[in-house]
């Protein structure tokens, strides 16, 4: 603003539409690289002014031969990798540079050989004498013999981006987190327009029946067409408690309150609720610790997470076919595994089976929201437990939860 100029190194990351591939925004970083100019403009100029600005820089300067020794290191250097320059240029072997990094430096020092260029520049992580490692720009000038071109030595200008790098990371895991939140508002959108069209049109259609041939309908049809407008009220009304359940969760607004119980007493309630449905009876086979299992867990929300699992395991699998429960208790956790022999999940969709409103391409045609599952990871996290899906595809799926003691 005031008029003098500085050099500055500018890093663009192009945002695209992940539909389109259209751009939608230029994400820029401006850095002042001023005294790494000022550096190589002394380099050009004069060793010693070289080496005044080296050691009173915050960048690491080096010098390497063509062996690889270092002949010079600033004092920048142990503020930035914890060795002293003295360590550094006696013991060659200190090798700074990240392992799984090294090709990267090694690659664009070869390719600046083979094309007859004098610079080369990476990014890529160093370790720290600590052991904890660091994202650096590495910025290597080559001085070649003037008659022969052969390599004379290699000075290098090493700068920490670490937190540069880190504001990237943040921002591309905030635009991926506003990618996929889009994603779950288009399959919100999708679904229910899709779960609410069915118990709209029976609901429509029972309605407009008892308004124009009530007079002629006994009272059983009534009854009956009654009936289903409660039905399809209730079920659409169960969707939104889905969604409304999982927000509150998800934004930390539901009212978490563990008590202390006896949760095999609690799973044997709940396997018992399924064997009084004619339709279940003998299908939930059950092995049960005797012994008292003392937990502090929410109920309304561990309910929900069994009778979910319980309810998929059957609904998924063939009505002759039994689902396993089992309760196991470990020195310092409880595991449940409910196993099925049904339709099983593609591998796909297995890394998926969490996400809102995520459905399996192979029970697209079966009934459900998607959003059961969600729910029931979001409640075992909150008891501070863990849960995964293990599932081949034609043989069944084992869901396994496992809640500390």
């Amino acid at each position: 603003k005031d008029g003098h100029t500085f050099w500055s190194n500018l890093s663009a990351t192009l945002v695209r539409d992940p539909q389109t591939d259209a751009l939608v925004e230029t994400i820029v970083i401006v850095q002042d690289v001023s005294e790494r100019k000022l550096i190589e403009a002394a380099l050009e100029q004069s060793e010693e002014r070289y080496r005044l600005l080296a050691e009173s820089t915050k960048d690491m300067i080096m010098r390497v031969a063509p062996d690889g020794r270092r002949t010079y290191v600033s004092p920048a250097a142990y503020a930035l990798t914890g060795y002293t320059p003295q360590e550094l240029m006696a013991e060659p072997r200190i090798n700074i540079a990240y392992p799984d990094d090294v090709s990267a430096s090694v690659e664009a020092f070869h390719k600046a050989m083979a094309s007859g260029k004098n610079y080369f520049h990476v990014e890529q992580r160093i370790l720290h004498k600590d052991g904890h490692d660091l994202w650096v720009s590495l910025s290597f000038t080559l001085v070649r013999d003037p008659q022969t071109g052969a390599l004379v030595e290699l000075i290098g200008i090493v700068q920490d981006i670490t937190e540069r790098q880190q504001a990237q990371e943040t921002l591309k895991q905030a635009l991926e987190k506003e990618h996929q939140l889009n994603l779950m508002k288009t399959r919100f959108v999708s679904t229910a327009s899709h779960e609410f069209r069915t118990p709209l049109s029976v609901i429509l259609s029972s309605t407009e029946t008892l308004l124009n041939y009530r007079a002629k309908m006994d009272e059983q049809q009534v009854t009956s067409r009654l009936n289903k407008i409660v039905q399809q009220t209730l079920f659409m009304n169960s969707i939104m408690e889905d969604v409304l359940q999982l927000a509150r969760i998800q934004t930390g607004r539901f009212d978490f309150r563990p008590e202390q119980g006896d949760f095999s007493a609690f799973c044997k309630e709940i396997i018992e609720d399924f064997a009084t449905q004619p339709d279940q009876q003998g299908r939930v086979r059950a092995v049960i610790t005797p012994t008292p299992v003392r937990l502090a867990f929410d109920q309304r929300l561990m309910r929900h997470v069994l009778n979910n699992l319980i309810s998929n395991a059957l609904k998924y699998s063939p009505a002759e076919k039994p689902i396993y429960f089992d309760l196991i208790t470990e020195s310092n956790q409880v595991t449940i595994t409910i196993r099925d022999e049904g339709f099983g999940i593609p591998p796909d969709d297995l890394e998926r089976l969490f996400e809102p409103f995520y459905r399996a391409k192979n029970v697209a045609h079966i009934e459900g929201t998607g959003l059961g599952l969600s729910i029931t990871y979001e409640a075992v996290v909150l008891h501070g437990g863990t849960i995964k899906a293990e599932s081949t595809e034609g043989v069944g799926t084992t869901f396994t939860v496992t809640l500390p003691l």
